[in-house]
């Protein structure tokens, strides 16, 4: 008999609703957001997850949009790891909010985070998202750290003639800080110009990279989180580097 893959991991987005215009997302020129009566309750969605867990479902990770704009977005992490067969929440996140929240988070039960980060520079960071608060978001993983939230993982999208300048910055966090660093390839499901338009960047090519600045890169497999990402470590560091390409 043919074994079929065992499903016990679930995205959740809570809205599709951001606070940042990535260029290559730019949700604040969207005008077809879901209206309030299109959304489910938080209760009816405790109701799914209930029945997804008795289903098999035991890792369930909270997207956007950006998941923290919800105001009962602490109240929901805690009703989640309440559910019989729930393991482990995890949340991904753009970090804008973080400092205020990550220690309500952590308290309500939340295991790990990711954040999208794109660059360390505070002047990119702006023309990439249009809003000025890189040092909030920085300020906001620190937090996380602070209070720990481990793993703590940074999703770097590849921008091919804007960040790859930053892949050995990115790289080097690792070496000092129990992160997980993951370079991401651009998904193009887009059909903006200013996505069109910007060029690929391969996982591959980022490794190079690392391997030229470092050397060897030793493959990882003890890395907590469902995902697609192929880790590997620099010699020493306490945290670990991920590809994830198109084709994962």
């Amino acid at each position: 008999m043919e074994m079929k893959p065992k499903i016990d991991y679930l995205r959740l987005s809570l809205t599709d609703k951001c606070n940042l215009n990535c260029f290559y997302c730019n949700p604040l020129e969207k005008k077809d957001y879901l209206d309030n009566n299109d959304i489910l309750r938080l209760e009816e969605i405790v109701r799914v997850v209930r029945v997804l867990a008795d289903l098999g479902i035991s890792k369930l990770r909270l997207t956007g949009g950006e998941p923290l704009i919800k105001e009962n977005i602490c109240t929901a992490v805690s009703l989640f790891k309440k559910i019989d067969g729930i393991e482990e929440v995890s949340l991904t996140t753009n970090g804008v909010f973080l400092f205020e929240m990550a220690e309500a988070l952590q308290a309500n039960g939340l295991d790990r985070i990711n954040i999208s980060l794109d660059t360390l520079r505070p002047k990119r960071f702006e023309q990439i998202t249009g809003q000025d608060c890189f040092e909030h978001v920085w300020k906001g993983i620190e937090k996380s750290i602070e209070v720990g939230l481990f793993p703590l993982k940074l999703n770097m999208i590849l921008l091919k003639g804007i960040n790859e300048d930053e892949i050995i910055d990115f790289a080097k966090l690792t070496i000092k800080h129990k992160i997980d660093v993951r370079f991401i390839e651009l998904f193009r499901t887009s059909n903006r110009l200013s996505v069109q338009q910007t060029g690929s960047l391969k996982s591959s090519e980022a490794k190079e990279t690392i391997v030229s600045k470092y050397g060897e890169l030793f493959p990882e497999g003890n890395v907590v989180g469902n995902g697609p990402a192929e880790y590997f470590k620099l010699k020493e560091a306490k945290g670990t580097i991920g590809f994830i390409s198109n084709l994962s």
